[in-house]
Order: C-alpha cells, then structure tokens, then sequence
C-alpha cells in the first residue's frame, strides 16, 4: 500500500477538484429518443432499442436505427456493476475479448488484435485518445468511469468517420452532464485489489451546464503465485516460485471538467495512468520492489492533456455547422519491456527497454449537416490532424550495468494527415433507410492516400423486427514509429515499405423488441490484409506486413423481464477462421489465442425498493495457445462470475462487489511465450453520498 500521506493528498485533491464550482449546458436531444441517462431499468425493452447514439453517424439517432454493429453500456451498469476502468466494462461487451500479453491488457475484437490494442480507436466525446506513434491506447488506461454516460461499442470499421485506427472496432466513451449529476457527489471504494476515491460535481443553471470529476485509483492488483518450474532463469540459475502482478496500477487518477451552453460544448481532461509489468516477457519472475530500488521500476506510465471546442452553427432549418478543434499532448515514460532479466537474475540493473516521449496533437474536424428533403440528407466534413513528435528518448539496460540513454530513439518531425468524407442518407419508403459513405485520407510522405467506403441498409419489417444489411472498410496506415526509428540504437527496427493494415467487413443483423423481450443476431464475415507486427530477423523486431486474416462468426443475445424486478440477459459469441488466413495466425484448424466460444450471461434483481442485486459471467471455450515454457498447446475452458448488491436511499449509496466469486483460476493467452494468470476471487465495498 502506498503511505498514508499520500492518500491524504489524494482525497484533499478530490475536493479541491469539487471547489472549482462552474456551469456548463447539454445539447438538446430528439423527443424521439430516449437518453442513456434514465434509468436504464425503467424502461421496458422495446424502449432500450430507442436510446440515442452518436457515434454510428456523427448524428443523434436511435440504437434500433443505426446502421452499425453496436452495442451500449449505460451509467448505471456501470455504477450496478462496479466498473473500474474501460477494460473491465469490455470484457462484458459481446464481439469483445479478454486477451493480454507479457506487459498489458489488452482486447480484440471478433477475433482480430494486436498488443499495442492499435486496432481499435478510443474515443472521449468523439475525441480520438489513440497516439500516433504506434496508434496505441490501452483499454485500462486510466478514464475514471464515474464520470461516464454511456459508452458506445462498434464492432467492426469505423474509418469512413474516424480515419486511420478504426481498423476493428470504435469505443466512444459519452462523459457525464452537469444536469446527470445533480449537485455534488464522492464516493470511496476500497478492495482487494485496489482503491477508488472519486468526487463529481454537476449544475445545471438556465442555459449553461457544468460537470466535473476527479477520481484518484491506486492498487497492488493480485500477486498471483506461480509454482517454480514455470520460471525462466539464465544458465546456471535454478528455478524459484515466483508472482505475476496482475492489473497493479500505482497512483492513477483523471480529472475532467465539461461545460456546456446551448450549441457549444467544451471538454477539459487530465489523466495520469501507470502500470507494473505482470512479468519478464520471456516468462521470468521478477520482485517489483527490487526493481524499484534499482532506480528503473518496470512499469508502464503516461501523461496526457486534451481540451476540445465543439460549436453547432444553425445556418438554417435545413442546414447545421459543426466545428470541432481540438488540443492534445501525451506524454509517455515507460520501462515496460523486461528485454531479457530483471535485477533478481541479472544484477544489479537487469536489462531493460524504455522511453520517454512527447507528441502533441492538433486536430480540427468540421463538418456540414444539410437536409435536402424529408427522404435524403447529408454530411459533408474535413478532418485535420496536425501531428508534432516533440521528444523520442530511449532507454536501454544491458548485462546488468550498462546504462545508454539515447537521445532520439526514433526521428522527430510533424506529420499532417488531411481527410476528407461525405455521408448520405436516404429514406426511399417510410421502412427503408439507406446510408452510404466515403472518406479520402492523406498522409504527406508517410504513407499512400488512403480511400474508404461503407454502405449500410436498415429495413425495419414491422413494430418489432428490424433487418440490417452493412458492409464496411477501415484501416491502419504505418504508424510514425513503424517508419521512423533508428535501427542503431534500439530492438524495433523501421520499414519504410510498410503497407496498411486493411479491412473489409459485413454484417447481417436481424433485430427483435417487445416489452418484455428484446434480442438480435449479427453474422459478420471480415478479412484483414497487412496486418503490421514484428518479426524477428537478426536478433532484431522489425515491422512487416505479415498476412491475411479472415474470420466469418456471429453473435446473437436476448434481455427478458420476468416481471418488474427481474431481468434475465444472455449472449453468445463465436468467430471462426474461414479456411484463407495465413497460417501463423492458426492452429489446428483455429485461431490463435482467441477462444472460439464465448457465453455470457447475467441477472440483476431488485429486492426491494433500495437494494438491486447482480450477478453475472462469462464462460470461455477452450483456446489454441503456443506455450513455450511447458509446451501446452492449449489454455483450458474457464469461467468468471461476479456479483454485486448496491443498496441507495436518499442521497446515500452503499455498494459491495465479489470479483471471481468462484476463485476459479484461469490463464488467457495473448501475443507472449505463454498465457497470463488472471485475478483469483477478490472484494470490494464503496460508500457514496450525494450532497
């Protein structure tokens, strides 16, 4: 545990953060659509399929409407479940899964990932959070999720809106109004493997609109003990038991400060976020504290800074003018990559691989939304993205002692990226409504333009069924590291023939809602060409296209009211090779490290008017893995089960979560030499009041 001091600068921050009392006001919604806001529970099912969504189309419309692969978590799933961070909430997310390699977190989606998680594009507010330099955003970087809405999940492309990165899937965290948070609110969670202190303040007054949060994280994650034959040690070294710290996140907090009025919105965050690595890559044990004393901990760390300007100008009835510029600075020190062993088997320093890197982001996105009739409207927009890599220093450690500190690991220098799309919508019957899009990217001298396109059909049958047709492309251009490091003076070697990672994909969605019975089926076929990642040539990492992967799966869930206190919710995951990917993403006939099947399931239950319960899982197939170290070609079938009661009256909030309620143990594979060991059952109380 930290010192006691610390923790007390911690929670005095908290209510400072509170003390900068302001007012911000939210954008009107259509009276169609209902928001996330409401209670989620409340509403019966046929009206859960009405909540307004953005992301799908840069425009407020229903979820049962958008011509997308989507999937929405709700405020008060969140704050029923106990979500601490994005990663957990997307393990509960159907097309999602659990992965991790040797030093992160990671998730796919529908079968396709990559470590550096550049495949999927992190949104706050439609702000893009992934940097450039690798297109990398971790899933349980540091958000704060008490200041969260709802956060809306694409499965499959997003490059037609959002540009390079939104290869596989986009997550568009919608943060919080002052109106959603009605006065001031702090909370303090303390747990097994970690503990929470939060403060959230909100007012709406007449036009303006204000909502601030501050939440302060700090935890030791789970040593979890691992018998001594699975260590890895240098010649001569005998094998000890040894721990993997798993999600152990020292100090990490965020704050975010939104003001709204009328059309305008302006959004201000600060986060910190850290992590220890879980192990040495190579599958050896190392003591955390022994590193830390070394002056060189192992860890993942970084700093960052947005503030987002969004105006809606009126022209007219017919026409709208959003105007979008935005500011972000990232700041990343990270001694992450154990290169072979720490200080326990190489003293006294170990060996290491690290940066300390700044890049900053200029962007400025406008687009105009014209109606044209009652049947077809569209979008014209300009999407701007000034990048300044500012600082590149590397870090090695070898043999032990020697220590090299290298000024520009990679080159410095600033990279526009300039885009352009259009998306229109028409209405040719009262049933059908058709979208198509295209978008046309450039990157200076980096990469070849780029041009994208989707089409996206919705028929809705009757009251209650729906069809949706879609077909979509996305991608990933080289990213400024891929291109630009210095081959000389670190691991990771550029390529400057490099190609983009490209998709392809389609949907048949067949969707259902009634009162009391809500469910769809997605099928999804989609192939990835180019998929960027190193190989080893000569001892070193360098950047190569490697291949094709093609998948064809489906997922397919239902939610049932048994009666106003109970509701049943269920669904099924499953993604298959298509016989064409390369064959290093397959083994026997499967892919790697991905379970081919996974259930998921819950129940929530309100036992009286203040106390609702939760209980709910996931159950994993059996998944091909290749594990160096005891070579186990197989990660067995596992299950999670979590619980949660929430007990509110008046202003007061009383909360307690079991996490692996089962202690059942399990690994999930990953990028690495063998699979990570995950949390054994842990739990959790938190206690807030409303002011």
């Amino acid at each position: 545990m930290r010192p006691v001091q610390i923790r007390k600068f911690a929670l005095l921050g908290l209510f400072l953060w509170a003390g900068l009392g302001f007012s911000e006001s939210g954008a009107v919604l259509n009276a169609e659509t209902r928001t996330a806001t409401a209670s989620l529970f409340d509403m019966n099912l046929e009206e859960l399929m009405n909540i307004s969504i953005v992301s799908a189309s840069l425009r407020e419309e229903s979820l049962g409407r958008a011509a997308a692969p989507l999937y929405i978590v709700t405020a008060q799933e969140i704050k029923e479940r106990g979500y601490s961070t994005l990663k957990e909430v997307m393990d509960d997310v159907p097309g999602y899964v659990d992965l991790s390699d040797s030093n992160e977190n990671i998730a796919g989606v529908r079968g396709a990932f990559a470590s550096t998680t550049n495949k999927i594009l992190i949104l706050i507010n439609g702000h893009r959070m992934n940097s450039l330099a690798l297109g990398r955003y971790n899933t349980d970087q540091f958000i704060g999720m008490d200041s969260v809405e709802r956060i809306e999940f694409i499965m499959g492309p997003g490059s037609v809106l959002y540009g390079t990165g939104a290869l596989i899937g986009v997550v568009n965290i919608i943060t919080k109004k002052g109106a959603d948070a009605e006065g001031l609110f702090v909370r303090s969670r303390i747990g097994d493997f970690h503990d929470e202190h939060i403060v959230s303040y909100g007012v709406k007054s007449g036009q303006w609109d204000f909502f601030t949060n501050f939440t302060w994280l700090d935890g030791d994650g789970d040593e979890i003990s691992q018998p001594a034959y699975l260590d890895v040690v240098p010649a001569g070294q005998t094998q000890a038991p040894g721990r993997v710290y798993w999600n152990r996140y020292p100090e990490n907090w965020s704050g975010l400060i939104s003001i709204r009025r009328e059309d305008t919105e302006l959004h201000l965050r600060r986060g910190h976020a850290a992590r220890a690595t879980p192990r040495v890559p190579n599958g050896s044990f190392y003591n955390y504290e022994q590193e830390e004393d070394t002056g060189y901990p192992a860890y993942y760390m970084q700093d960052d800074f947005f503030a987002e300007l969004k105006h809606t100008f009126t022209l007219n009835e017919q026409t709208r003018l959003v105007v979008n510029p935005s500011y972000h600075w990232i700041h990343l020190q990270e001694q992450s990559w154990i290169s072979s062993y720490a200080s326990n088997r190489l003293p006294p320093l170990g060996s290491r691989s690290g940066q300390d890197s700044v890049e900053v982001h200029w962007q400025f996105k406008s687009y105009l939304d014209h109606t044209f009739s009652d049947t077809f409207s569209a979008i014209f927009g300009v999407d701007l993205l000034y990048v300044d890599f500012q600082q590149a220093d590397g870090l090695t450690i070898s043999d032990g002692t020697t220590v090299s500190k290298i000024p520009e690991r990679m080159t410095l220098g600033s990279w526009p990226i300039l885009g352009g799309f259009t998306q229109l919508s028409w209405l040719p019957t009262e049933k059908l409504s058709l979208t198509a899009g295209v978008r046309y990217d450039t990157f200076k001298d980096q990469s070849d333009p780029k041009l994208t396109y989707r089409f996206g059909a919705v028929y809705t049958i009757d009251d209650h069924w729906t069809l949706k047709g879609l077909y979509g492309e996305s991608y990933l251009s080289p990213q400024w590291e891929h291109l630009n490091l210095d081959p000389t003076q670190f691991a990771f070697v550029s390529n400057s023939s490099l190609e983009p990672e490209e998709l392809q994909s389609g949907d048949l969605i067949i969707q259902y809602s009634k009162e009391k019975l809500s469910g769809w089926i997605d099928l999804f076929v989609h192939n990835i060409d180019g998929i960027i990642s190193p190989t080893t040539q000569d001892g070193k990492q360098i950047y190569s296209n490697l291949g094709r992967s093609q998948y064809w799966g489906m997922e397919t869930g239902f939610h049932v009211d048994l009666n106003e206190s109970c509701r049943l919710s269920a669904s099924y995951s499953m993604v298959n090779d298509t016989g064409k990917s390369d064959s290093k993403f397959i083994q026997n006939d499967r892919i790697l490290n991905v379970p081919r099947h996974i259930l998921r399931y819950g129940i929530r239950y309100k036992a009286s008017e203040h106390l609702t319960l939760n209980l709910w899982g996931r159950s994993y197939a059996e998944v091909e893995t290749t594990d160096s170290v005891t070579g186990d070609r197989q990660i067995s079938p596992w299950n999670q089960i979590d619980f949660a009661a929430i007990y509110e009256k008046s202003n007061f909030e009383l909360a307690f979560k079991v996490i692996n309620l089962l202690n059942d143990p399990h690994e999930v594979g990953g990028t690495i030499t063998r699979p990570l060991a995950r949390y054994g059952r842990g739990c959790m109380v938190s206690m807030g009041y409303r002011f």
